[in-house]
């Protein structure tokens, strides 16, 4: 059950172009052709209210014709704010920013992704949802619309959002991006931060557990979190978004087996082999056994998939 997140105030978010300033003259130099730092070292913090900064028009001696004071680098003049370095700090709350209500809503209906709780084709209630969230419709509108972007969610004209529903397509088309990110982990894993391989034998022992208990639903889940783990590896919090964001389309792709137990049971051997190969710091021969075990993965789904098509024509 999706939990209660509320609404509370917040900044209103608009981009704000924010320069340290920088005690290397190189960097100075380097930099004042952008119009944010002088040449002299002073900093400005433009577009405060939204607005990109208009470049100076030039007389033919190159002064500004708006009467500004400006430094020069390589023949570009640029504005100083004489009380850029002053405003950084009334930007801090905003550098500090807790992700916005709609994230953490697009978070939560993620979440339900992932776990198996909203399956293909479930068509998702307005009211339903912004009353059990207690959230207001055009938060609720907001992040339906960040999870459409990613794919996991479709809005059709007059018949409201669903839930997507992923094709032959998508398969070949996850296991590829899947492979260029796992794989390339698994072979660096020897500069995995630390806790990393820890967070990988967590995932392994989850799904044994789950195995043990006969919850195939919560097998599905705890292999989700291997891969999820896998990814973090890297160290990368960009690369962990995106594989969390490929985890929920490929939960969508697992509804299509009809025996979870049979689909999902004979990775958790290769899963915990895997992470016994790393452990050991044999990471060419992990990427191997992994490479091989997203092609029958892949294959399985791709012909359950065809599978399918063939029943409904």
């Amino acid at each position: 059950m999706l939990a209660s997140i509320g609404e509370g105030r917040r900044s209103d978010g608009r981009q704000r172009c924010l320069v340290l300033l920088l005690n290397n003259p190189e960097i100075r130099q380097a930099l004042a052709g952008y119009n944010c730092v002088s040449a002299t070292g002073s900093t400005s913090v433009f577009a405060a209210a939204g607005r990109r900064q208009r470049p100076h028009r030039r007389t033919a001696r190159g002064i500004p014709q708006n009467g500004g004071r400006s430094g020069s680098a390589d023949g570009v003049d640029v504005t100083v704010a004489q009380d850029g370095v002053e405003r950084l700090a009334g930007d801090r709350a905003e550098l500090e920013r807790p992700p916005s209500t709609a994230e953490l809503v697009a978070e939560a209906l993620r979440g339900q992704i992932i776990d198996g709780a909203l399956a293909p084709g479930t068509r998702l209630s307005e009211k339903e949802l912004f009353t059990r969230l207690g959230v207001s419709r055009n938060t609720l509108r907001e992040a339906f619309l960040l999870l459409v972007h990613e794919r996991l969610l479709v809005r059709r004209p007059h018949h409201g959002v669903s839930v997507a529903k992923p094709t032959v397509a998508d398969v070949i088309d996850l296991y590829r991006v899947r492979r260029a990110l796992e794989l390339s982990a698994v072979r660096a894993a020897a500069q995995a931060p630390p806790g990393a391989l820890d967070a990988v034998g967590a995932a392994v022992r989850e799904g044994e557990r789950a195995a043990a208990a006969a919850d195939w639903k919560a097998l599905g889940t705890a292999n989700m979190r291997f891969h999820a783990a896998i990814a973090g590896l890297t160290g990368s919090q960009r690369v962990a978004e995106v594989m969390r964001q490929l985890l929920a389309e490929m939960r969508l792709v697992f509804h299509v087996m009809a025996a979870p137990r049979e689909f999902h049971e004979p990775y958790l051997a290769m899963n915990r082999e895997i992470h016994l190969l790393l452990r050991d710091g044999a990471a060419e021969r992990a990427a191997e056994r992994l490479a091989d075990y997203l092609d029958v993965a892949e294959r399985q789904l791709v012909d359950a998939f065809a599978a399918r098509e063939a029943d409904t024509r």
